[in-house]
Order: C-alpha cells, then sequence, then structure tokens
C-alpha cells in the first residue's frame, strides 16, 4: 500500500502540478572500488561463458573477466544525430485533457477528443489521459487515475471520436510499444507484465510467465514490476521496483512460451523514466529519494558498461524517435523538449506524456 502511496504522489507531481523537482546529475557508475555508486549493472552476454560487473567493482564467476570500462559522462548533444529530427509527436494536451499530434513548432496538428474540456477545466478531476507510444500507425494511450484506471487504449491516428469513447480497451497500465508496433507489454493489476498483439489485443504472455525470473530488488518486501522500453521486437527493459530499490532485468521474449532474463541492473532509488534504441542502448532517469536528485545512467546492454548522462534537470519522460537517435524529453510542467547536435530545443505550448 505504501508503493501505491508513493505512486500515486509521482503521478499527482507529474501530472496534476507545475512544481519543479530540484535535480542534480550525477555519475552513476564508479571506477573503483568501495565508491558510494547507487547503480550496480550486472551483464551476461547471450552465448557467452562471461560475466561483467560494473560499478563499484568487478568480479568474476566464470573463466572470463571484463574490467570495469572508464566512466564517460555524455552530454545531451552527443545523444542527438544527424540524422533528421521527426516533425511532429503526440502527447496528451495540459489544457483540454485531448490525445493531440504537435509539431515541432508547438502547434497542434491533428486532435482526438480526451476526457473532456469541463472535466479539464476542473482542478479537482482525478480522470485524464496520461501516457502516449506511438508506433507509425498507432497511438497507444493509457489513462489515469480515479475512478477509472488500468485501461490502454490503442487509437488509430484517424480516430476523431472520444477516448475512451466506444473503444475496448486492453487492461493493464505503463504500456510500451515494440519498434513495429506489432505487440504492447504492460503492468496488470497483479503488478506483473503481460504481453498483448496490437492488431485484435490477444494476450501472447501472461503475468506468471515472467515473474519468477525477474531480478528484485534486495528489500522486495513490496515490489511492481512494469515495462520500461524496447530494445527491438523480442527485447525489452522491465523493472521491479521498490520502496526505495529497484531492480531492472532485460528480457527476451524470442521465445513466448519460455521468455529469459538476459542481464539485470540492480539500483538504488526509483526508475522515473526511461528510453531504449536498438544499438543496445538504455537511458534511465532515477530518483534516489522523494525529493532528493534525479540522477541520469546510460547503460549498454551489449557491453555491460554504463555511464552518467547529461539530461534536463526536470526530466519526468524521455523516449527515442523510430530511429532510435533522437530523444523527445517531457519536463515537469508540461514542457516538452527534443535534442539536436545544438543541444536542447523547447517546443512551445504545454503537453505531457509524448513520444515520437
Amino acid at each position: 500500500m505504501r508503493l501505491w502511496i508513493r505512486q500515486a504522489v509521482y503521478l499527482v507531481e507529474m501530472y496534476k502540478t507545475r512544481r519543479a523537482l530540484l535535480v542534480v546529475v550525477a555519475l552513476l557508475a564508479a571506477s573503483c572500488s568501495g565508491s558510494d555508486d547507487p547503480v550496480a549493472a550486472t551483464s551476461t552476454s547471450v552465448g557467452a561463458d562471461s560475466t561483467t560487473t560494473t560499478g563499484a567493482s568487478t568480479t568474476s564467476t566464470t573463466a572470463t573477466t571484463s574490467s570495469s570500462p572508464e566512466e564517460v559522462t555524455t552530454s545531451t548533444s552527443e545523444l542527438a544525430a544527424a540524422s533528421d529530427v521527426p516533425s511532429s509527436f503526440w502527447a496528451v494536451d495540459k489544457v483540454t485533457s485531448d490525445l493531440v499530434e504537435v509539431g515541432l513548432d508547438g502547434k497542434i496538428i491533428a486532435t482526438v477528443i480526451g476526457y473532456g474540456a469541463d472535466a479539464a477545466a476542473d482542478p479537482n478531476s482525478p480522470q485524464s489521459l496520461a501516457t502516449t507510444d506511438f508506433t507509425g500507425s498507432k497511438v497507444v494511450v493509457s489513462n489515469c487515475c480515479e475512478p477509472v484506471s488500468g485501461h490502454v487504449f490503442i487509437v488509430d491516428p484517424d480516430f476523431t471520436d472520444a477516448v475512451p469513447g466506444t473503444m475496448v480497451p486492453l487492461t493493464g497500465s505503463r504500456p510500451a510499444v515494440s519498434p513495429s508496433g506489432e505487440r504492447i507489454a504492460v503492468q496488470m493489476l497483479d503488478f506483473g507484465v503481460a504481453f498483448y498483439t496490437i492488431e485484435g489485443g490477444s494476450l501472447e504472455i501472461d503475468t506468471g510467465a515472467l515473474q519468477n525470473k525477474l531480478a528484485m530488488p534486495a528489500a522486495n518486501d513490496t515490489v511492481s514490476t512494469y515495462p520500461l522500453a524496447w530494445f527491438d521486437e523480442t527485447t525489452l527493459a522491465i523493472v521491479a521496483a521498490g520502496e526505495s530499490e529497484a531492480a531492472i532485468s532485460i528480457v527476451s521474449i524470442a521465445d513466448l512460451s519460455n521468455p529469459v532474463v538476459l542481464s539485470t541492473i540492480s539500483i538504488d532509488g526509483f526508475v522515473l523514466a526511461s528510453a531504449a534504441n536498438s544499438a543496445g542502448e538504455l537511458i534511465v532517469s532515477v530518483v534516489t529519494a522523494f525529493d532528493g536528485p534525479v540522477l541520469g545512467l546510460r547503460y549498454d546492454v551489449q557491453s555491460g558498461s554504463s555511464s552518467a548522462i547529461d539530461l534536463p534537470g526536470d526530466a519526468q519522460s524521455i523516449d527515442y524517435d523510430s530511429t532510435g537517435t533522437h530523444l523527445l524529453i517531457t519536463q515537469f510542467g508540461a514542457s516538452v523538449s527534443y535534442l539536436s547536435p545544438d543541444g536542447l530545443q523547447p517546443i512551445p505550448g504545454q503537453y505531457y506524456g509524448a513520444s515520437w
């Protein structure tokens, strides 16, 4: 129950207020033994007999061991690539609670009606759209909080009726859509992770298939598991979040009948946002205390290395584009920016839960 209260407070902070969270970007990976590093990542290569540990120390459980890599801080400008930036993104309009497509100039291109202007105008209204995830052909949007939550809607971009309107939602929350848009991972009410097909909403993997395989935080008295981000069609990151610690599992579902954990990352804190790409890079922002600093981590799944990254201090959500090169960042106060080679580019307007 304490975890639910904490998560509810986070949602309130993210979506209902303009109070910015004080952020200090700090290093998450230490190159020397005995440091106070909050992150220790362990990666096991598929098909290889080796284990690599990065963080405070390096240990070996088999014949082959890799040393901890030299720590590198990655700037936001380095995260942006030379390829073209997408011309628009999907988000929730803070003023109207509508699902909207927005250009980089901040102007709304298309609108799918949300829960209504009357509800959005009432500051005590607890119901709103919460997150979006754009697949290229569908927009996946979830709602929060009372009297109804745990609903995920799959919306055609040309749809003009209301969300939820007459659509039949999938059960779940915190949706994460695969790069092709063919399947979706969601958190279920029992705190497990299930997988559905986008077309038809068929259940592919239920919560029991993974729950006993995922890494758990050391203090796992109260744990909620949910999907973070996909690397490719069969590989994604799933987090098990406890009261003050988290464990991220890199999971392969290549065999739907036997999903496996490829590697894990242990974190002292709460994962606030994440993004991943097909190059095997996972970016997460972590808050170590309710009003504590937010830390940025870039994790390379292939090598097992980790480094600190320079993210905007008040980032509440991050999302790669379809090429896995450009980051779209939603900040506290419902402001959206994207990264270019010239740095952070703010987008006019007030939107949250942005994705492209």
